[in-house]
């Protein structure tokens, strides 16, 4: 059920932002990251917390009341959509079929090679003594 929620969750998050903040997408995005990666770490401890305190119950009582609590500074504070306007060029999908599909791979497996480079060996090269020369 959590994944069915995420998922929701992630593609009116992106969708929004995208529509609302063309100028800010990286930024906005990354909050959107951020704050729901907390809400993943922070949800089990605050709710583990209401459960000792009240049991079972308890803990949808008072999440179900700071939603409803949510709805008029959300009423409030989130922006009308805008109306949709379709693109000034025509797409063409045979363009995009003349992408070669190899390149895409490659610059996807390169970036996935330094990055896994980076990551895994990162740590062992920065406590390295040795010499190269």
């Amino acid at each position: 059920m959590m994944g069915v929620g995420m998922t929701g969750f992630g593609s009116a998050s992106y969708a929004f932002v995208a529509a609302h903040y063309p100028n800010e997408l990286m930024s906005r995005i990354a909050m959107v990251e951020l704050f729901a990666g907390l809400g993943l770490m922070a949800g089990p401890l605050f709710g583990a917390i209401v459960y000792a305190i009240g049991g079972y119950v308890s803990v949808f009582l008072t999440l179900g009341s700071l939603f409803f609590a949510l709805v008029p500074y959300l009423w409030k504070n989130i922006p009308a959509d805008k109306p949709y306007e379709p693109p000034k060029t025509q797409i063409s999908y045979f363009k995009l079929l003349r992408i070669k599909v190899s390149n895409v791979f490659q610059k996807m497996g390169d970036n996935f090679l330094v990055e896994t480079v980076i990551n895994v060996f990162g740590t062992h090269f920065h406590n390295c003594r040795c010499s190269f020369s």
